[in-house]
């Protein structure tokens, strides 16, 4: 199923049609988009883009487990935050912003969906080698590029990083884990 995850209603209808055959177990929502630009010269449009399938799409999707047999009690979701979220980098406001309103939104998320024993989670990411991440890094300067994996003691991540990760929190592994923001970064947080 393709679908353009830019509003909560389409991500809504989605979910609740793929649960038409039996409650969902787990989701990982890692859809978005990046941008990168300083404040004052990014556009409402771009804004509305950045913040479509990254805020909307996860609150419709949160609507949508939020209902009866659309997700399993003790089921799990995961959405995908990033280390923007908690560190401050030029350029990255708006950005920044997407990602600090999917960690509260898995907070309180968590708190709402408890009684039900629906865990709700959100990686948050380091820079991590996906077609996004290149598309960046062949639009700046090798230095720059050097510069923000420097940040990252551990190197730049591959996505099976985070699938790992997603994997652990979809499980019964961490049956007693809700609400948290899991730092897949490499070491970024921690300089």
């Amino acid at each position: 199923m393709v679908v353009d995850l830019a509003s909560d209603d389409a991500a809504d209808d989605a979910i609740r049609a793929i649960a038409v055959d039996g409650a969902i177990n787990g989701i990982f929502h890692s859809a978005g988009i990046s941008l990168v630009a300083p404040m004052r010269l990014t556009k409402t449009g771009q804004i509305q883009e950045l913040f479509g399938a990254a805020v909307f799409g996860a609150l419709g999707v949160a609507r949508a487990i939020s209902r009866k047999n659309v997700m399993h009690d003790h089921g799990s979701v995961v959405f995908m935050s990033s280390v923007s979220a908690l560190r401050g980098r030029r350029g990255m406001v708006a950005y920044s912003a997407s990602k600090a309103a999917t960690s509260g939104m898995v907070r309180a998320l968590a708190v709402e969906l408890a009684d039900r024993h629906i865990r709700v989670n959100a990686i948050t990411a380091g820079a991590i080698e996906t077609e996004m991440h290149h598309d960046f890094a062949n639009s700046v300067s090798e230095e720059m590029v050097r510069n923000y994996r420097n940040l990252h003691p551990l190197g730049f991540g591959r996505a099976e990083d985070v699938a790992n990760a997603v994997m652990f929190l979809l499980s019964d592994a961490s049956r007693w884990i809700t609400g948290i923001d899991l730092p897949v970064d490499g070491g970024y947080a921690a300089k």
